[in-house]
């Protein structure tokens, strides 16, 4: 039974109800005519309802709404590529999109892009299967390639798994390149290998590898084991390393290893010799040994089995090649004039003229051969014997000399005097050093000779052939030296040099004035006479003589 009323008032009938007609039911006006299969009731708004159909893909409904959850039953829900999905508004909201074979999510809003997760872990994946990040519950975050862990962040930094190449350049101070290592703040940076720490990079600038506190600009150390650099040469397949002498050995030195030819180049042994070309610092070694504290530093010793030890090579121009000095004052030097050499002081030198078979004077002052210069020793310091297969040439040239006169009746009375001084005699220290087997000498006495002088009304001191010599002594006692014997360590090097005994002698150190003579010094005069003038002295005053009784000869002769 079915009710149909107006207001209160109700009609119940049990075989249905039909209307001819319109008909308005509750303010709803119903159609007259009979829908199509599918369609339903619709309402316009306005209280009047007509039958429809109703769209399944929302294509011609520009504003549908849901009231409640969408559900696709197991179908797609397809967005075109020209269109967007738009969680908020179009302009302050999330964009969902694809476009040009890429697909896109964006933020156009104006707050923050936030992904979150309640409870569990956030991956970015490739078709399902491959991972490439992972945001996990416990703060760390990973990062993967082709399937294998390579970067993920722990609570003390992060950790590679595999090498980290940086392609990019740029100068430290620009912090937007990626290449640039950074701690933060004033913290070290430092690389390891396992749970063992190989390199440290100081906050200060100073790199360490295998110390955790480089003391320099680069510090390396290895304990017991080798601290070597290697240096490879790929144009020459040359290896070089600097190497501790002796791995693992206190003490051993530093060596510059030639590798390719299992050869040491250059060697510092523990007494801070420089070595090249070996590696035990004994003078007996070929090789060159330089400075050191054994030898008290500055010392050189070359040792060269059958070629030269010193090649020096001045170019371009004559002059010095070596000078020596003490305490910064030049005392000598060594060069090269015309490719011959010089040796000398200031302007007392030697000049070696191998061209002309020569040594002359040299001044190192001018650089050039000088005449009429240079004494071959002093009253105080004389050579002993000079051996040469002809005698002495003076010049003798009339161009060059002045005052030329024969002997006077006086030097001839001195002359006859000194003739008669001639003597044998035998030297003191000869005496001493050989005993009897000192060999007798003939002379003059030049003090005998300086009276002779004298008493003829002459000083001696005017002619070249009596010579006197004025110095200052001062004798200073040296004590003796004993014996030490040369020490050397297990690898050859000296550390301690032989010491040669010596026994003990008396220095006597000579002054030429008085002025610059000490206190106490002993004033000494030592005479002597170019026997070549004084002979010629002689000679000439008894050809006069000889002339003067040839001539008295004669006179008589004719008187008889």
């Amino acid at each position: 039974m079915g009710y149909i009323g107006s207001g209160v008032q109700r009609f119940n009938t049990a075989d249905g109800l039909t209307v001819t007609g319109s008909a308005e039911i509750n303010s709803l006006t119903y159609p007259t005519a009979d829908g199509s299969n599918g369609q339903v009731l619709k309402t316009n708004g306005s209280g009047t309802l007509s039958f429809g159909t109703v769209s399944t893909d929302l294509v011609n409904d520009t504003s549908p709404q849901l009231g409640g959850d969408l559900q696709s039953n197991g179908n797609d829900i397809v967005i075109a590529d020209t269109d967007n999905i738009y969680v908020g508004t179009s302009n302050d909201g999330l964009k969902i999109h694809h476009s040009n074979n890429n697909s896109f999510i964006e933020d156009v809003g104006t707050g923050n892009f936030l992904i979150t997760t309640n409870g569990n872990n956030i991956q970015l994946m490739k078709n399902q299967a491959e991972q490439m990040l992972v945001a996990k519950t416990d703060g760390s975050v990973e990062l993967y390639y082709d399937n294998s862990l390579k970067l993920d962040t722990q609570s003390h930094g992060a950790r590679v798994n595999g090498g980290l190449r940086f392609a990019s350049s740029g100068a430290a101070s620009d912090t937007s390149n990626p290449y640039i290592f950074r701690t933060s703040g004033a913290d070290d940076m430092v690389f390891a290998t396992g749970s063992a720490e190989r390199m440290r990079l100081t906050s200060a600038g100073l790199l360490g590898l295998g110390t955790a506190s480089p003391s320099k600009l680069m510090h390396l150390y290895a304990g017991n084991d080798s601290a070597s650099l290697r240096l490879e040469n790929t144009a020459d397949s040359k290896v070089w390393e600097i190497t501790p002498a002796n791995p693992g050995v206190a003490n051993s030195g530093l060596s510059i290893y030639n590798v390719t030819d299992d050869a040491v180049a250059m060697h510092v042994n523990n007494s801070n010799n420089l070595l090249i070309g070996k590696t035990a610092d004994s003078i007996a070694n070929n090789g060159i040994s330089a400075a050191g504290s054994a030898t008290g530093g500055g010392h050189l010793s070359v040792t060269n089995d059958g070629n030269s030890c010193v090649t020096l090579n001045r170019k371009t121009s004559d002059g010095t090649i070596m000078s020596f000095a003490t305490d910064g004052s030049t005392g000598g030097s060594i060069g090269v004039l015309s490719d011959r050499l010089c040796v000398g002081q200031s302007d007392v030198g030697l000049f070696f003229d191998a061209t002309n078979n020569t040594i002359t004077p040299f001044s190192f002052d001018t650089f050039d051969t000088i005449d009429n210069h240079i004494d071959l020793g002093i009253g105080s310091r004389r050579f002993q014997d000079i051996f040469a297969s002809n005698g002495t040439i003076q010049t003798s040239d009339e161009n060059e000399k002045q005052n030329i006169a024969s002997l006077t009746s006086t030097e001839i009375n001195a002359a006859k005097a000194i003739s008669a001084l001639f003597k044998t005699y035998k030297w003191k220290d000869a005496a001493a050093s050989k005993g009897d087997t000192a060999r007798i000498h003939t002379g003059v006495i030049a003090q005998e000779v300086q009276a002779a002088m004298s008493d003829a009304g002459l000083d001696a001191a005017n002619y070249a052939f009596w010579c006197s010599d004025t110095w200052w002594e001062t004798s200073t006692d040296v004590p003796a030296v004993e014996a030490v014997d040369e020490v050397l360590d297990e690898d050859g090097n000296v550390i301690t040099e032989a010491v040669e005994a010596k026994d003990a002698y008396t220095r006597i150190d000579t002054y030429h004035t008085a002025d610059e003579a000490p206190d106490g010094a002993t004033q000494r005069t030592r005479m002597g006479i170019r026997y070549p003038e004084l002979l010629a002295f002689i000679g000439a005053a008894t050809e006069q003589r000889l002339t003067d009784i040839e001539t008295r000869l004669a006179a008589l002769e004719a008187g008889e």
